[in-house]
């Protein structure tokens, strides 16, 4: 029996592991497998506003440059601390976390307390 569901979860394993690779293949090459990635007009002219040579346009490239657009202006952008907004909005974001995870703590707790195994 144990035999069977290792097996099972081993298939289970290679199957998933597939179509993970498909799937990041197909964020990768937005044409399709094989094909050549082009660059589009709208990411020639974002290339010519921040600065990047044509022959060096491409979506990484763009990204590179956005991210270190943002790096030089730390209140905007991915990585904000939390702080950035001012004190009353972490600690109203601190109080929501708080009262969730205190509300499910407090009825496990209830839950284990009420409950006596048989």
């Amino acid at each position: 029996m144990k035999k069977v569901s290792i097996l099972g979860l081993g298939l289970m394993a290679v199957l998933v592991s597939a179509l993970a690779y498909d799937q990041a293949a197909a964020q990768l090459y937005q044409g399709g497998k094989g094909e050549s990635l082009k660059v589009t007009e709208a990411e020639l002219e974002e290339c010519k506003k921040l600065g990047i040579p044509e022959f060096e346009c491409n979506q990484q490239t763009v990204l590179a440059a956005r991210s270190k657009i943002y790096a030089q202006n730390p209140n905007k952008g991915s990585g904000t601390s939390m702080l950035a907004g001012g004190l009353g909005e972490a600690a109203a974001f601190m109080a929501a976390l708080i009262g969730i995870f205190g509300a499910i703590s407090a009825a496990f707790f209830a839950m284990s307390r009420t409950k006596k195994p048989q």
